[in-house]
């Protein structure tokens, strides 16, 4: 939140009147959340020296099923409309309302509960195939 609102200040500039600032203020945190997940992809997990000596081994074949379910589950967002994604991230991640979510994009309510049915049913869809095939 205050890297939200740092950036926010730092950019004023670029804020256009005509839009709501709370759509402009999420696009904004949106933007800081990709960046952060993209740069830790890149740095991978850091431990202190002295913490490794305590740390087990976790389940290889947990680990990796669990990657990849997360990796699909990555793609499958990738691949729904901006709109469907974060109405998606704003209701299931944020975990805010259906009216909430409608405030900050600025859109009927009806549209979120479009929107969440069907990123949910192409989720679904996408998934159920590895699922059914792992069984």
């Amino acid at each position: 939140m205050q890297a939200t609102v740092e950036r926010a200040l730092t950019r004023q500039d670029r804020f256009d009147p005509a839009t709501r600032i709370e759509s402009w203020m999420f696009r904004i945190a949106q933007n800081l959340h990709i960046d952060r997940v993209r740069a830790a992809r890149r740095r991978g997990t850091s431990v202190e020296i002295e913490e490794a000596m305590d740390l087990t081994g976790d389940d290889g074949r947990a680990v990796v099923e669990g990657r990849s379910d997360l990796d699909r589950v990555h793609a499958v967002l990738a691949e729904l409309s901006e709109d469907q994604r974060a109405t998606f991230l704003l209701v299931v991640i944020e975990e805010m309302t259906y009216a909430e979510a409608a405030e900050t994009l600025g859109v009927p309510i009806g549209t979120i509960m479009s929107r969440i049915a069907r990123a949910r049913a192409r989720i679904n869809a996408s998934l159920r195939p590895e699922a059914e095939m792992r069984s």
